[in-house]
């Protein structure tokens, strides 16, 4: 990994975008996590960790007792890691800037966690594998991805649904896998792992309790801009980001649809003891 590996890049409207994204994408983890065993007092490994949204749920939900190392390939992100957990209080978080897969550490790890990471590798399997490395006998791997091939709406909203097209097909055109979620049993067996439990969430609402999920998808939408116009899958006229949310939540109120975005996927195992 280099720090261009990161599809989305890492800029100040990324880490805002985000943020957004943790307040409705964290519940679902929280659920996954507490399903795979994370508990108080265990020391946990955040790959890809940004800045730092997965590792301060992480540290709420294991404790003062406990200890998250998280680690990036950017020195942006984690300066607003850094920040974030300064303001948080909190001392039992600290952060790295390198390449999971090829770091060393004074020692195990009781877990090792990733949320939206292994999509955007050429060789996820070889992540896990090399990430396993790092936890005791009987550590756990717990992983986040998304299913975009889940999004829908009823009755149709064509809106909506070009929002999902546009956004799917500009992360396959950025090298990125948009269902990486349906793809980590399989991922996880070419990394010599056990097979792991899953579980699978999607943001729905209807008419203007549709707003979260919408958001989600415009503020995407907003960052992938110029990749989606690059690329060829819309214009910006097209788009009309400006005006996007608005036309969105209209036609989704005028139609009576509900809306679904994308699958979030999340999948664990423990190693053998």
């Amino acid at each position: 990994m280099g720090a261009k590996d990161y599809a989305l890049g890492h800029a100040e409207d990324e880490l805002v975008r985000l943020g957004t994204q943790a307040d409705v994408i964290d519940p679902m983890l929280r659920r996954t996590l507490l399903e795979a065993g994370i508990s108080p007092g265990m020391r946990i490994l955040d790959i890809g960790c940004g800045p730092g949204y997965v590792s301060t749920l992480l540290a709420d939900m294991i404790g003062p007792d406990g200890e998250i190392v998280g680690v990036d390939i950017s020195a942006t992100a984690l300066e607003t890691a850094r920040m974030r957990v300064d303001q948080l209080g909190l001392k039992n978080v600290r952060f790295e800037l390198g390449d999971p897969g090829n770091m060393t550490f004074d020692r195990p790890f009781d877990a090792v966690v990733g949320r939206y990471i292994l999509m955007f590798l050429p060789d996820p399997a070889a992540m896990l594998r090399a990430v396993a490395g790092h936890l005791r006998p009987g550590g756990v791997l717990a992983f986040h991805e998304v299913s975009w091939p889940g999004a829908r709406s009823f009755p149709a909203a064509p809106l909506f649904d070009s929002c999902c097209h546009w956004l799917a097909t500009t992360v396959e055109h950025l090298k990125a896998d948009p269902q990486m979620g349906m793809k980590l049993p399989a991922t996880f067996a070419a990394a010599g792992l056990p097979c792991p439990t899953m579980r699978i969430e999607q943001q729905i609402g209807g008419g203007e309790t549709a707003f979260k999920t919408v958001q989600l998808i415009v503020d995407l939408i907003r960052t992938q801009l110029d990749s989606a116009v690059a690329s060829g899958v819309a214009t910006e006229d097209e788009i009309g980001i400006e005006t996007l949310m608005d036309r969105v939540i209209r036609e989704i109120v005028e139609k009576g649809s509900t809306v679904a975005g994308r699958g979030e996927v999340g999948a664990w195992a423990t190693l053998a003891r």
